[in-house]
């Protein structure tokens, strides 16, 4: 595999979409890269894990860690206001620092980022 045929599907759709008007920016950096040799040469295996783990972090931890930084907001907004959906949003806020500080979580989040 290519660089290209890693880069593209972690990279999602960004490598085709404009945004803001940037058409013409899109378009000069995709014919940019198609004229270095090494887009089209083999990845070593190292690069590869390296992506799909960053992949997997962006997809599955960064939505929990801002869902969790959501969840204590809203109990910050609700202490002394209504006590009730304080405790609800502050449970929610435990139960994921339970899961985020425990020694499992760390060490194969620390596996992982040792990988790469």
């Amino acid at each position: 595999k290519g660089v290209k045929d890693v880069a593209h599907p972690v990279l999602g759709n960004y490598h085709k979409e404009a945004r803001f008007g940037d058409e013409e920016a899109v378009t000069a950096a995709n014919e940019h890269f198609a004229t270095l040799p090494e887009w089209n040469e083999d990845i070593p295996f190292k690069a590869q894990v390296h992506w799909l783990c960053l992949r997997a972090f962006h997809c599955m931890l960064i939505p929990v860690l801002k869902e969790d930084t959501c969840f204590l907001y809203a109990a910050s907004f609700f202490q002394g206001k209504d006590m009730d959906q304080f405790e609800v949003f502050f449970g929610e806020h435990l139960l994921y620092e339970t899961i985020l500080d425990s020694p499992i979580f760390k060490d194969g989040l620390a596996h992982m980022l040792n990988l790469t």
